[in-house]
Order: structure tokens, then sequence, then C-alpha cells
């Protein structure tokens, strides 16, 4: 679970809240995977 959360805080110190806001996001504890979704 630890690697998980090391990835999610990647995620946030990555992209910006307004980015956050409109992507659909999977985080595994390899990596992940990020997807602008159209609004």
């Amino acid at each position: 679970m630890n690697k998980v959360h090391n990835e999610l805080v990647r995620v946030i110190e990555t992209y910006s809240e307004v980015e956050l806001v409109g992507a659909f996001v999977v985080v595994q504890p390899d990596g992940h995977r990020f997807r602008k979704v159209s609004l």
C-alpha cells in the first residue's frame, strides 16, 4: 500500500488541481495513467 501512496503523492505534485479535476487517473504501485476527460 505504501508504494501506491507514494505514487499518489507524485501525481498530486505533478498535476495541478485544474488538471486533476478534468481527469481520470489510475494509481498503481508501479506508476499511474492520466487521461483527460472530455466535458
